[in-house]
């Protein structure tokens, strides 16, 4: 070999390791991202669920638990025994969500790991997509990883964590990816070869089983983007191109939805399941304040104080409160608001992305604004899409990619070229680290305190309740209507899944469609004395009362001492001492 060729060796090593590096960027983001949450998380037992708060988390826990049990959702029998518990009169368009949990389910067989595997590696999906389309918007490596990583660590995402398939945000990125490719000069579809225009609608058609309101939001920003585009390019291909993604996305909406179809054609409708109504809109509508402000758990007491002095007259705040962009996200929406209200009127060479940007924040926010155009939408289409707060996450995305793409147009203009990529990399650190920091929430050691005690109460309960009834069936009180429902007192909607959740062969009486012959069955029994209640149970096959306490002005004291003196047993209490079993002995004749 000679003196030249091993030169030549040497100098493409570093090129090499460079590439290497370079490509595996978005991997390194994943992995980053997975131990960066699960320390922000306080390094929490992965056999104990990091949330456990009553409400809607308890209704995905049962997602889970039925995906653990059997094949899919739909159904199971071990929830509202006798007659079973069937989902299909409430429509979603989650398939995708469903087959991620599903192949948790199966690898962990433990509904807890199965909870925290998928909250944890939320934030490597959305750092990986978020990347992905960053690089496709033009914006640095390093740039694009700073995007990831505050996409990533959102607000949003820790006050969601309750509602996991909204904490499952990935596929907002990669809508605007496809919305973007709409409002460029060649836009989406038309122009494209058959085998590039197959792929783009199947991975239309797979984001759409993520969620229908990320979904039927993403049709809204294609529907801007094809109407800035034809008029910033004066063609109506950017149109017609928005709503070919749009159909797309409706039929993928329209698929996931057959199984609910067929169930109600057989079966017929369910008028109890869903309710909507057109005045939530207004009820769950997003404010720009709440996007403006910081949340509520904030690193900074004082700032945090802000959100709680706003929200301490309770009007019209719920979820919405959700609605945080973190500093650097506001920084980006002032900016592209500012942009948008002055360029009119200013002569200014604005870039394509911050055009697009800027118009889809404010035509999404006047969509999604209490009394928007949502309020006309609800009213006069349907009223099925009603948490309309839930489109802050679009816009976040829109104001932190906007503020980095100013940041590094900025930068060029200013910093001399030989300092340009070491200037980058001290603004990407900082970026960075002040973003995570002021995003993330302050670990509530307390609050973790209570969730481990909840949970190993419940579990240690049900286990006491199946060694003492193996494979029985338990009736649960006070009866609860399945799902939607106002709190009982202080027993919160979905917290009756508690004893199923734990369980590996008990079967549980709440659990039956509102509106169906079992939630009919139970409605009449429980206006029934305790007396006929168990008279009328018994032949179908329970061997126990379940009571939790929470749902009774009086914590359940007067039902326990009728139990007590009809069974003439000692009830089974939680460490808790929030529930109650009692077994029905079959007394010998």
């Amino acid at each position: 070999m000679t003196i030249s060729q091993q030169e030549v060796i040497v100098q493409e090593q570093p090129k090499i390791k460079t590439l290497f590096l370079l490509k595996s960027i978005p991997f390194l983001l994943g992995i980053g991202s997975f131990f960066l949450a699960w320390l922000l998380f306080g390094r929490f037992d992965w056999y104990i669920p990091f949330t456990y708060r009553d409400g809607d988390f308890f209704l995905a826990a049962d997602f889970i638990k039925r995906l653990i049990d059997g094949a899919w959702y739909f159904n199971t029998s071990r929830v509202g025994f006798p007659f079973g518990s069937n989902f299909l009169d409430y429509p979603a368009s989650d398939a995708g969500n469903f087959a991620v949990l599903k192949i948790l389910a199966v690898l962990t067989h433990n509904f807890a790991l199965v909870v925290n595997l998928y909250i944890i590696l939320g934030f490597s999906v959305i750092a990986i997509a978020s990347y992905w389309v960053l690089q496709q918007l033009r914006l640095s490596k390093m740039l694009s990883a700073v995007g990831a990583i505050l996409y990533a660590f959102t607000p949003f995402h820790f006050l969601r964590l309750d509602h996991l398939f909204l904490a499952w945000y990935f596929s907002v990125p990669l809508y605007t990816y496809f919305a973007f490719r709409i409002f460029l000069e060649k836009p989406l579809f038309l122009n494209k070869k058959y085998v590039q225009t197959v792929f783009l609608i199947v991975s239309l058609l797979m984001l759409s089983c993520f969620g229908v309101y990320y979904a039927f939001f993403a049709t809204l920003s294609f529907i801007g983007s094809g109407i800035v585009g034809s008029l910033k390019w004066r063609s109506s291909q950017n149109m017609y191109s928005a709503l070919i993604a749009v159909a797309v996305i409706a039929a993928g909406v329209g698929l996931n939805i057959v199984p609910n179809v067929n169930f109600w054609i057989k079966n017929g409708l369910n008028q109890k399941v869903p309710v909507r109504h057109p005045f939530e809109a207004e009820l769950y509508g997003l404010k720009m304040t709440q996007m403006l402000l910081p949340h509520e758990k904030h690193r900074s007491h004082r700032l945090a104080s802000i959100l709680q002095q706003y929200e301490a007259t309770p009007f019209l705040i719920n979820e919405n409160s959700t609605a945080s962009l973190g500093a650097i996200g506001t920084m980006g929406l002032l900016a592209l608001l500012i942009i948008f209200f002055i360029s009119p009127f200013v002569n200014l060479q604005i870039d394509n992305r911050i055009q697009l940007f800027s118009f889809l924040t404010v035509f999404l926010f006047f969509f999604a604004t209490i009394g928007g155009f949502s309020s006309i939408f609800t009213t006069f289409i349907t009223p099925m899409i009603r948490a309309w707060n839930r489109i802050s996450i679009f816009i976040n995305f829109f104001s932190i990619a906007g503020f980095l793409i100013l940041i590094e147009i900025l930068l060029k203009k200013i910093s001399n070229l030989k300092y340009f990529t070491g200037n980058l990399a001290v603004i990407a650190l900082l970026l960075s680290v002040f973003g995570v920091l002021e995003q993330s929430l302050v670990k509530d050691k307390d609050a973790s305190k209570i969730i481990n005690k909840q949970y190993i109460s419940d579990k240690h309960f049900v286990e006491k309740i199946e060694a003492n009834v193996p494979g029985g069936a338990v009736y649960q009180l006070p009866y609860m209507p399945f799902p939607e429902v106002m709190p009982i007192n202080n027993l919160a909607s979905y917290a009756l899944f508690r004893g199923y959740l734990h369980s590996s062969s008990l079967h549980w009486s709440y659990g039956c469609m509102s509106g169906r012959k079992g939630d009919l069955f139970f409605r009449s029994l429980a206006n029934q004395s305790i007396l006929n209640q168990i008279k009328a149970i018994k032949p179908l096959g329970f061997n126990g009362i379940y009571i939790d306490r929470r749902g009774y002005v009086d914590q359940g004291k007067a039902v326990e001492t009728e139990l007590r003196k009809i069974l003439s047993v000692k009830p089974l209490i939680s460490e808790d001492e929030n529930l109650a079993f009692f077994p029905i002995l079959n007394k010998k004749k």
